[in-house]
């Protein structure tokens, strides 16, 4: 119903309103409103002869819809090591903002963006950096939180030429050059696993099974190497070891 438009109900033909009821009827499509609307019911009455007449109006308010929200689609954040220097990057798309800011960044951002950190030691990264994308008073925030957690090491018997993770990731098997064995390790707490470790003559590299089921050294004697089978979950030998010549293995 547009500005100014009178429509009379019910309209020309239809049957009259009754004494209760609705409009538009069940089903039927609602009014659609442009602007504020003043609706008048009249009700008429004859009795014995003489008329009666009442009237009501009931007032519809149309206001405009509240403008779009600014929002954040999308704030990352990514630790790494670039060669020798640490760097965070950051990330971010907003929409509808005219006011991007980070906390401990100065100055203003862009609506959208990639902004690559490199701390120093009188400027370390900050513990939390949290986006604002602004529109007035509306001002919706997404945080990123970094958390350092300590690092785990392993003292290994002897000097450490090679490692293999199965690749269930159940152990870790790492050679000692210097002391001839071979040591097993959870690959969470880097502990020393029962029985470990193992006693293996010159081993110089180690590799793992696709079904994470064997283990395979390489050993150097003199003047052969030789390449044996080691069950993976308790490091004993399975079959015979095979020698390589001219980079092919050939069972012994």
């Amino acid at each position: 119903m547009a500005n100014g438009q009178v429509v009379n109900v019910p309209g020309q033909g239809d049957p009259p309103l009754g004494n209760n009821g609705q409009y538009p009827g069940q089903g039927k499509p609602a009014l659609t409103l442009e602007t504020t609307t003043v609706f008048t019911m009249n009700v008429a009455q004859s009795i014995d002869n003489q008329e009666f007449h009442a009237q009501q109006q009931v007032t519809v308010s149309v206001v405009p819809p509240p403008p779009p929200k600014p929002r954040i689609t999308k704030f990352h954040g990514s630790v790494a090591i670039d060669e020798t220097q640490l760097q965070l990057t950051l990330s971010w798309i907003t929409d509808l903002a005219n006011q991007v800011t980070i906390t401990n960044i100065n100055g203003l951002q862009k609506p959208s963006d990639t902004l690559v950190i490199k701390p120093t030691q009188s400027d370390p990264l900050a513990s939390t950096y949290t986006l604002e994308a602004r529109k007035g008073a509306e001002a919706p925030t997404s945080t990123i939180s970094i958390i350092w957690t300590g690092y785990k090491s392993a003292k290994l018997p002897g000097l450490a030429a090679a490692c293999a993770l199965l690749p269930n990731a159940t152990r870790l098997y790492c050679l000692g050059l210097t002391s001839n064995n071979v040591t097993a390790l959870d690959p969470t707490t880097l502990a020393n696993l029962p029985g470990s470790p193992y006693p293996v003559p010159n081993p110089v590299s180690i590799a793992a099974s696709p079904d994470s089921a064997r283990v395979y050294v390489n050993q150097l004697a003199s003047d052969k190497q030789t390449l044996k089978a080691y069950d993976a979950a308790t490091f004993t030998a399975v079959g015979p070891a095979a020698s390589i010549q001219n980079g092919a293995a050939i069972l012994a």
